[in-house]
């Protein structure tokens, strides 16, 4: 069973405010711009972390200056986003990338 497009919707809202939440208060470094589609991190060197809905196929794409491009779909059993590449789980994977963009520690 995938989600709905309405549960789509708001799960990916929760999770872009989750994350501008945490790295908001967490790291003073950078700046994050988020809109309905997209939620973007830049740091002071002007790289850009760039999160992405994709409703077509119900994923969270991620663009980063790090490690490239990933994919991310959420699987209802967990309740968590993995990625199609590596099954790396979404908020695990962002704390490795954001805190490596920021040069700052954070959690998520």
């Amino acid at each position: 069973m995938t989600l709905s497009e309405q549960a789509y919707e708001s799960t990916v809202k929760s999770v872009f405010n989750n994350i501008l939440e945490n790295v908001e208060n967490q790291c003073d470094s950078v700046d994050i711009d988020i809109d309905d589609q997209s939620l973007t991190i830049e740091n002071d060197d002007g790289q850009q972390l760039l999160l992405n809905k994709h409703a077509p196929t119900k994923e969270i794409w991620l663009s980063s200056p790090l490690s490239g491009a990933w994919h991310f779909t959420y699987h209802e059993q967990s309740s968590k986003w993995i990625s199609s590449k590596e099954s790396h789980e979404l908020f695990v994977f962002l704390t490795k990338e954001i805190s490596q963009l920021t040069q700052t520690k954070i959690t998520l």
